[in-house]
């Protein structure tokens, strides 16, 4: 797991490092939580041509809720239920 890990960090490095600009030879820039979705939707795009954002079209919001729920109340018989919250 960890040789596939440290492959994976090293292109999301190395795409950081073309959207900073810095030159290949650049020490790796260190990728922070909130880089990782960002530069792993630039990897898919370039590298299997895959958009995220026209892929989320597909995947409606309540219906994965809802499938998640199910999946939830099969595996662990616990029923999720929306609760509305105050302001």
């Amino acid at each position: 797991v960890r040789p596939q890990a440290d492959k994976e960090l090293q292109l999301l490095q190395s795409y950081k490092r073309r959207h900073l600009g810095l030159p290949p030879s650049s020490a790796a820039p260190s990728i922070r939580g909130w880089d990782r979705n960002f530069y792993s939707a630039l990897a898919k795009r370039e590298e299997c041509g895959l958009d995220t954002r026209k892929l989320a079209s597909y995947l409606p919001l309540a219906s994965c809720l809802r499938g998640l729920s199910l999946i939830v109340e099969r595996l662990y018989g616990i029923h999720l239920r929306e609760v509305d919250l105050e302001p």
